[in-house]
């Protein structure tokens, strides 16, 4: 099983990362390369760390006693293996399922266009309401990979976006896989001050318990940093948020190791991080109680919420939630908390 999961992360590592990451290391801590691959080595077999979580949580500077309290990825998929249905996780992978499941709870419009009717009646509410933005996404994306944010040019007959009129320009993107369109959602004016070019949403994941009592892990905001995103892996900043009170009690982090984790305003519009208040906090907790019932047989997600003035939605549910997103927030390893609820129910 140790050879087996060996091969397994060196296929799934990113090479040219792990080069950069290594060589960065090297100059940094001022040790050979080939010591600190060795330790990485050491580390896949005894922590079966994946290579780059070495780098993320910075285990070059930690000793075993520390690099041990931290997740394996194989701990991860056991632990969402057992409490995810597999035919019910389709519904959270799959953004078209995920809206129509949880319709109640998303508020911003979104098309279907892979389907005639629902692009018609994209088209529509083009025609009827001029949004200035438009958003395109794969279904089956994950961490902002495939997220287009378009601009929308009204100054012709025919709307057009990239020059090129829209409904040409939306049958070329379905036919690349982009068959999800969305209406850009305006933020909450909060969020707009702590970075206007990016969607800045919530993670907040959970366990539902055998008894029907629902467990929040943590809680995360991600801020977008130079891309019209706020993804962790895309480059966006992420911290921790109190869960009783909904006030950001971490310092913003990014995921790359060689980047700052103690930011306390934004790098960018210099914004307050830390102490920021969540508007609407308590509703943020009660409609995420709520949408854990909508689909019990997938026991832990992490869910994406937007914030507008008029309150809360879901963006999205992860059945295949990041523990390094929880555990860089965090500062610390979470493996006794995610063995107690592996053990216990």
């Amino acid at each position: 099983m140790k050879l087996l999961y060996f091969f397994y992360c060196i296929l799934k590592t990113d090479r040219n990362k792990f080069i950069s990451f290594l060589s960065q290391s090297a100059d940094c801590y001022k040790k050979k390369q080939i010591s600190i691959l060795f330790d990485v080595l050491i580390c896949i077999f005894r922590y079966e760390t994946m290579p780059l979580d070495y780098f993320y949580y910075k285990f070059i500077e930690m000793p075993e006693s520390e690099r041990s309290k931290y997740t394996s990825r194989l701990l991860m998929y056991r632990f969402q293996k057992k409490f995810n249905k597999k035919e019910d996780r389709e519904i959270f992978k799959n953004k078209n399922l995920f809206y129509i499941a949880f319709k109640s709870f998303v508020f911003h419009k979104n098309w279907n266009i892979s389907q005639t009717t629902s692009l018609n009646d994209f088209l529509k509410w083009i025609s009827e309401t001029k949004p200035d933005k438009i958003v395109l996404k794969e279904p089956f994306g994950q961490v902002g990979k495939a997220v287009l944010v378009f601009n929308v040019d009204y100054s012709t007959n025919s709307p057009l976006v990239t020059d090129i009129p829209i409904n040409k320009m939306i049958s070329k993107k379905n036919d690349d896989g982009y068959s999800l369109v969305e209406a850009y959602v305006q933020q909450h004016n909060v969020l707009m001050h702590l970075f206007p070019d990016a969607l800045n949403t919530i993670r907040i994941t959970t366990f539902l318990h055998s008894n029907g009592y629902v467990e929040l892990l943590y809680a995360i905001i991600r801020i977008g940093f130079d891309k019209p995103i706020d993804n962790f892996d895309a480059g966006g900043i992420s911290a921790l948020i109190d869960l009783d009170t909904g006030v950001v009690i971490g310092k913003g982090v990014f995921k790359d190791p060689f980047k700052s984790r103690n930011l306390e305003t934004h790098p960018v519009t210099n914004f307050p991080i830390t102490g920021l208040q969540i508007p609407y906090w308590q509703d943020i907790l009660t409609m995420i109680k709520s949408a854990v019932m909508v689909v019990p047989s997938v026991r832990t997600v992490g869910w994406d919420v937007i914030i507008t003035e008029k309150g809360p939605a879901l963006l999205e549910g992860n059945d295949n939630w990041d523990k390094t997103h929880w555990e860089c927030c965090e500062k610390k390893g979470m493996k006794q908390k995610i063995l107690a609820l592996y053990n216990e129910n």
